[in-house]
Formats: structure tokens, C-alpha cells, sequence
């Protein structure tokens, strides 16, 4: 049984980043596959996810991340299906080996697509992050890109369908109305 965990979801969750979590979950009743959201955090799950959160959370959860940390760094050096978001990945740059060394320019706040080697994710920016956007080791990411970016990018999707060894796919009917969905939400994303 494949589990799924997120960091206390009710609170990182600024952008609807819990919404990554659904996505996987519908993703995983498509195919038939039987998984389990954990209850209680649990960093020896199949995938992690901490969402992005307001400053004043990051202050009073601080000391938790910071003893998240070294299991996040192994998760990070093994390549498993992690995802970091908005803030908390800008959190973990200056704790985690591995991760860029953040580098600050102007603020940009707009839809954008961000590649890491041959992939690409869509969603949201607003930091002034420069040129992380989209960091991939194996299957642990982290995005400045905010909110569901998995329901927005295919190949984040598949990377981590794949890393928690799911092989089913989803029915043709399933992939074609997925496609449709997202090549409008692009669309009316994007400014002309």
C-alpha cells in the first residue's frame, strides 16, 4: 500500500498546495492502486509534501522543520518522492545539501513554466527567488511555483507516479479530458 503524508496540512497550505496531495490521491483511485493518507507526519512515507505558509507559521513551526531536517536530507540524497513548496523549499535551501543556494533579484509574480533539465512545471511564482523556480533530484522537488502544480504538470506527475511504483495508466477517456483541462488552464493563464 503506497502512503501519503503531508507536513500539517491545515496550516501549509497558503496557496492550496494541500492541493497537490489531491490531485495524487484521485490520480492513484483512477488506476485502481490502494494507498493511505497518514494521520500523523511520517517522513518514511511513499511521497511528503510540505506546502508553502504564511511568515508567522514558518516562525512558530520553525524549530519542527529544523528537526525535519535531516530526514528530509536523506530523502533528498536517496531521490525520493518529496515535494517542497513555495516557502518551505525557500525555507529548506539554506539547511539542506543539495538544494540551490538561494540567490535574490526583483520580486516576479506570474504564471510561468520552469524546467529542471528535461522537465517542466506550470504554476504561479511570486518570490524574489532568482533562477530556482524548479529544483529535481530524482523524485524530491522543490518549486517557488505555488498551489496544485501537480494537477498543472504532467511531468512532475509522472515522475512521482512513477518513483512510488505506480505503472497503471489511466484510461484514455481519463488522459484526454486531463489534457483538455490543462492545455485551458494554461491558456487563460497566460497574458498575451
Amino acid at each position: 500500500m503506497i502512503s501519503l503524508s503531508s507536513y500539517r496540512p491545515e496550516l501549509f497550505n497558503r496557496n492550496a498546495d494541500q492541493g497537490n496531495l489531491l490531485v495524487l490521491t484521485k490520480q492513484l483511485q483512477w488506476r485502481g492502486v490502494d494507498f493511505e493518507v497518514l494521520h500523523e507526519f511520517d517522513l518514511s512515507a511513499d511521497f511528503v509534501l510540505i506546502g508553502d505558509s504564511f511568515n508567522a507559521v514558518r516562525r512558530e513551526y520553525s524549530a519542527e522543520l529544523l528537526e525535519l531536517a535531516p530526514g528530509l536530507q536523506s530523502r533528498l540524497d536517496q531521490g525520493k518522492a518529496t515535494l517542497l513548496v513555495g516557502s518551505s523549499y525557500e525555507f529548506y535551501m539554506d539547511i539542506l545539501d543539495g538544494l540551490p543556494n538561494p540567490v535574490r533579484a526583483a520580486r516576479v509574480s506570474e504564471f510561468r513554466v520552469a524546467k529542471s533539465g528535461s522537465l517542466s512545471a506550470f504554476g504561479y511564482r511570486n518570490t524574489d527567488l532568482d533562477g530556482s523556480d524548479l529544483f529535481i533530484q530524482g523524485a524530491f522537488i522543490g518549486t517557488a511555483l505555488y498551489g496544485p502544480v501537480l494537477a498543472k504538470s504532467p511531468d512532475l506527475l509522472k515522475l512521482v507516479l512513477d518513483a512510488i511504483g505506480v505503472e497503471t495508466e489511466l484510461s484514455s477517456s481519463f488522459s484526454g479530458r486531463l489534457e483538455n483541462y490543462l492545455e485551458q488552464i494554461i491558456k487563460t493563464s497566460i497574458a498575451d
